[in-house]
């Protein structure tokens, strides 16, 4: 989900809010994979740009998925971007 502002006689051209979300469960609802990022953006003249992020990301692995894996293991990240 995306909301674009456009003042007007700024030297702010637009600037932007975002949000995407994202969740993979099994027929069970146990979780398997986990994504949001939300996102601010802001824009000026002269092709200048601001933006600022994040992306949260979990996700399950289970043995029946991977060959090999004795146990089920979690595993979490998160990384900022501007």
């Amino acid at each position: 989900m995306t909301y674009t502002f456009r003042p007007e006689d700024r030297a702010l051209n637009n600037w932007m809010g975002r949000l995407y979300a994202n969740q993979i469960v099994d027929q069970s609802s146990l979780r398997l994979y986990t994504q949001l990022s939300p996102s601010l953006g802001w824009s000026w003249d002269g092709r200048t740009e601001l933006n600022i992020a994040y992306d949260g990301i979990r996700e399950r692995l289970r043995p029946r998925d991977i060959p090999g894996l004795g146990t089920s293991r979690d595993y979490a990240r998160g990384r900022w971007t501007a």
